[in-house]
Formats: C-alpha cells, structure tokens, sequence
C-alpha cells in the first residue's frame, strides 16, 4: 500500500508553490487541501499545531510545516537504483571551529570545498577549491557535511541548487546546475 500523502495549503503563497512543485518534481502523488476552503483541512492543523500554518506536508503521520527541502528530502527519499543522482563534482569537508578562524567566518558552519573537477557541476558555477558553502537555498549549513550531502542526494539530473559562498572575506550567491543528461557509464561509484 502507497504511504497517504496530504498536502495543506493556502492560494497565491509561494512557500505553499514551492512545496507543491518539489513533489511533483519528484513524483510524489498527493491530495491537496485548501485551508481557505476546506474547514476539515483547518481543523487538523489548527488540532495539530494550535494554529492553522501553511503548506504543511502530512505523510502517513508524519507532519511536516513550511518549505523545508532538507526535510522534505528525508521524508521522500530517492527511489530504487534505477534512479540516476547527481554528482557536485567537488570535494567538501565540514568547517571546523579552527577552519572557521582562519577563514574569518562568523560561525563555524558550512562545508569548506576541495579539489574541483573541471567541466562539472561546481566548476560551472564558479565555484572553487578553498571556498566555503554557507548556505543552501535559505538554509544554512550548520549541520556541515552530512546535510550538504543530503541535499545534493535529493538533486535529480535537470534540477539546480541555489548556494551562498564565502569567498576572501565576502559572500556572494552561485547557482549550481547538475546536468539532465548523464551517462551512467562514464563514471563507477
């Protein structure tokens, strides 16, 4: 049987767009639910939440608030091996505390880039061996490496990635682009 999966949202708001459009992205099939005109849809997340808030995601029991694509990737994990994943094509690495003072940076977060390969995802964005990920979308990266990795697990050939890096001192925001066509050939894990 299929997990039930719930959407509740709200007209003309661009968080309750933006999960919608990660899910179908996916592929996830959903029922969707206007709070503004379904009261049933209200009174489970007034019930659960004390409040109605939107978009919330229900799968089975789980509920999760707001547009969250770390999250949203740990509800929806990719599928069988069938499925082709992206590559960055950088080495990465936590920042340490020690790192983050050499680096001048305010907090010891992100993943601090390596070895860039050229012609790959990384490289064309700009990206370069020293820089430092802070961000990704509007997340920042205090889990390090582990939630880097999983958003870039989450990535689909065809599908890109809005980051923050920091730079000599200066931030500045780069798009990463990961390729729609692969040959799952070229290269062996």
């Amino acid at each position: 049987m299929a997990d039930a999966v719930t959407v509740y949202v709200r007209p003309n708001d661009p968080q309750s767009d933006r999960v919608r459009a990660y899910l179908d992205e996916k592929g996830v099939a959903y029922t969707l639910r206007d709070v503004t005109q379904d009261p049933g849809a209200s009174a489970v997340l007034f019930g659960y939440y004390g409040k109605v808030v939107t978009p919330v995601v229900r799968k089975n029991d789980t509920m999760l608030a707001g547009f969250d694509p770390i999250q949203l990737a740990k509800l929806f994990p990719l599928g069988g091996a069938e499925e082709e994943h992206v590559r960055l094509g950088a080495a990465v690495r936590s920042v340490t505390r020690e790192r983050a003072a050499e680096l001048h940076l305010p907090f010891p977060f992100g993943v601090e880039v390596g070895p860039v390969s050229n012609g790959s995802p990384a490289a064309e964005a700009g990206i370069q061996e020293g820089d430092v990920i802070l961000t990704i979308g509007s997340y920042t990266l205090d889990r390090g490496l582990q939630q880097f990795q999983l958003a870039v697990g989450s990535r689909r050939p065809g599908s890109s990635m809005d980051v923050e890096v920091w730079r000599n001192g200066a931030r500045f925001p780069a798009s990463i682009h990961f390729p729609a066509a692969t040959d799952a050939n070229a290269e062996e894990d």
